[in-house]
């Protein structure tokens, strides 16, 4: 049963980013970057979905990720392992590098920026989709009608609490019981809370803009979705693109060059 429930959000997963690829490719043609001659390296690859449908496209394409990735044993297209600091290609080799849901979970995201520009053309372009702050909001506010799984978090927090209890180490229960009765943090930085900001469109504009990155484009992926899989298939994309109206785009996507002065 675990295995039917992984494979059918995975599946869930896949149309979502496939309708994020779709804006994406959208604003590569935008910045007249299509056509077989266009070196792209996709950064956090997962199962190598985007990639191949990046490859179908006619993209010369490149697909790394960390070893330990969530997704390393449901790969459908060649997806290289690298150290998760180092990209593992020579300077000014890529016109396109690009990443969808990654940034947010990399520690050291200011310095990887550097790694970023080192490996990107002088006039290339660096396309990051990122989940919003609207996302952050309604995966906040989904986390609680999700009861069962809530409860068996309490069963499982207690259950830890009298581990260690018994192995003598001193903890507070309330404290761990607490944790499982607030919305986990999604990236690396902050809580449920703090990432309202954090994952903003004026947090990343600072962000971007202070690593030396001119911003072409931000858009809404116009996509209604949470971190729960709220509704999953049975909520069909088209009823999402209309709740995305309302409630607001799960993801946006930024358009980078670097910056004029500091390209080298």
């Amino acid at each position: 049963m675990a295995d039917k429930n992984r494979l059918s959000n995975l599946a869930h997963l896949h149309v979502l980013r496939d309708h994020e690829l779709a804006f994406v490719i959208d604003c590569l043609r935008k910045q007249s970057l299509s056509g077989s001659n266009i070196r792209l390296l996709e950064i956090g690859a997962g199962t190598g979905a985007q990639a191949r449908e990046l490859e179908r496209r006619g993209f010369d394409v490149s697909a790394i990720d960390v070893a330990e990735s969530n997704y390393s044993e449901d790969q459908v297209w060649p997806v290289s392992d690298y150290d998760g600091r180092h990209i593992p290609f020579p300077d000014r080799h890529f016109d396109v590098v690009f990443s969808c849901n990654v940034l947010e979970h990399i520690p050291h995201v200011a310095e990887f920026q550097k790694e970023i520009r080192r490996v990107l053309k002088d006039d290339g372009r660096a396309i990051h989709v990122l989940p919003s702050a609207q996302w952050r909001l309604w995966t906040n506010v989904s986390y609680y009608p999700h009861a069962v799984s809530l409860l068996w978090n309490i069963g499982e927090a207690k259950a830890a609490v009298a581990r260690r209890q018994s192995s003598g180490a001193r903890v507070a229960p309330w404290r761990t019981l607490a944790r499982a009765l607030l919305p986990p943090r999604h990236g690396e930085k902050g809580n449920w809370l703090t990432e309202l900001w954090y994952f903003s469109q004026s947090y990343w504009n600072r962000f971007f803009r202070a690593s030396s990155w001119d911003i072409m484009s931000v858009e809404s992926c116009r996509l209604f979705y949470t971190g729960y899989s709220m509704l999953a298939s049975s909520l069909p994309i088209s009823a999402r693109r209309v709740l995305a109206i309302v409630l607001g785009g799960a993801t946006n996507v930024f358009v980078l060059r670097k910056n004029s002065q500091t390209s080298q």
